[in-house]
């Protein structure tokens, strides 16, 4: 289906494992998200121009913002793909709607947060170019993430707690996310940020977001309240993330989401009922059941929800 809006894609994974319900069940549903009118002309255009029956294309199912059309076929998406959306609805295909999980991880940089803290932070020492070419490079899986993150600190040497607050503080937040979270919350799902940036940062984030759980990098200062370059404790890694994940799993067995766009969320993708990436980079996209567009929001992935 043509769309001028974010998409709501089925990943190859996702067909893979899903792929018996897609072909034999008629459990598909189409959700329409924008204004009411706007969403109630679409739906008409399915009988008018697609000849879908008026029993199919008729919403059982209002959800916040939109509306949903259940009990799809094969048959029915086969008459849509290359229906055009018109400018102002988002719409996307799904099988039956998701119920919230157990636990939802949530990787930060790129994911919940629209930057890369680090290259942000080299703003403070003009470094910002060289540190950006370094992320760039262990996102894609170009190179291992943890000789990237030491060369990455190596160049902020000499940063204070005070500037990864700041700039935690300012990061400019996935929209709709907050409201995911929240959302995930009221229904008891365990949500936990796990990044491999540096914990100053991240808990700034995760204040913001009303994260209590949070699992990052603890840099080292010396007296003068400076960062040396140096961690201290557990290294949060791809590897470290999945250990995270699979060590929560283990304490309360349940079902889980994790959310993430770059290589070292691999592992922990892994290890999930559904893995979501958020504009992925190539090397994780495989290995997503969802692939989210840069532009998509929190209300795109609360559409699903039960």
């Amino acid at each position: 289906m043509k769309s001028v809006s974010p998409l709501f894609v089925r990943s190859p994974r996702f067909v893979r494992r899903h792929q018996a319900r897609l072909l034999n069940d008629e459990d598909g549903a189409l959700t329409i998200l924008g204004p009411d009118e706007l969403a109630s002309a679409f739906v008409c255009s399915l009988t008018t121009e697609e000849g879908w029956p008026a029993s199919v294309a008729t919403p059982t199912k209002v959800v916040a913002g939109g509306l949903r059309i259940e009990g799809l076929t094969p048959a029915h998406w086969e008459a849509i793909q290359n229906k055009t959306v018109p400018e102002g609805l988002r719409v996307y295909s799904s099988i039956t709607p998701l119920s919230a999980p157990t636990w939802a991880f949530f990787d930060m940089d790129g994911t919940l947060v629209l930057e890369e803290c680090l290259d942000t932070l080299g703003d403070f020492l003009g470094v910002r170019d060289q540190i950006a070419t370094i992320t760039q490079a262990a996102m894609k899986g170009e190179m291992d993430f943890l000789p990237s993150l030491l060369a990455r600190l190596a160049l902020l040497k000499g940063l204070t707690k005070e500037d990864l607050i700041q700039v935690g503080e300012r990061l400019t937040l996935r929209p709709g996310f907050r409201e995911l979270i929240a959302e995930l919350k009221s229904h008891g799902t365990h949500v936990v940020m796990i990044s491999g940036g540096l914990m100053p940062m991240c808990e700034a984030v995760a204040k913001r977001l009303n994260v209590e759980t949070v699992y990052a990098n603890t840099p080292v200062f010396d007296d003068e309240g400076k960062m040396t370059g140096e961690l201290t404790g557990a290294i949060v890694t791809g590897d470290g993330k999945a250990q995270i994940v699979k060590e929560a799993l283990a304490k309360e067995p349940g079902s889980s989401w994790a959310f993430g766009d770059g290589a070292n969320d691999v592992g922990m993708f892994k290890l999930v009922d559904w893995a979501i990436g958020v504009n992925p980079k190539p090397v994780l996209a495989p290995y997503a059941d969802v692939l989210l567009t840069d532009d998509a929001k929190g209300e795109d992935v609360l559409a699903f929800l039960k």
